[in-house]
């Protein structure tokens, strides 16, 4: 039961990587189509999304509230159109 159990994990974990690499595929589907040896980076490409790419869309989704990004002036205290209310206790 247990090796079974086991079996089955890896079963999902294998076929959530290659989820995440054939959706990496996609997204460069015309530069695999020029360079078709770019395939064999498709896992370090994958590797690089999932440890350093992730985090930081995740920082920037939770912290897009108090970025100001292009639209703050020196001069201002909150970006343009924000109120000060919504940026919270800092």
């Amino acid at each position: 039961m247990v090796r079974e159990s086991l079996n089955h994990r890896w079963a999902l974990a294998a076929l959530a990587l290659s989820w995440l690499m054939l959706g990496r595929a996609v997204k460069s589907l015309r530069h695999l189509f020029s360079e078709p040896e770019a395939l064999l980076y498709l896992p370090l490409v994958t590797l690089v999304f999932i440890v350093v790419m992730i985090p930081i869309k995740w920082y920037a989704l939770f912290t897009m509230n108090r970025q100001g990004w292009i639209t703050r002036s020196p001069d201002m205290a909150v970006a343009e159109g924000q109120h000060s209310g919504t940026l919270g206790t800092t």
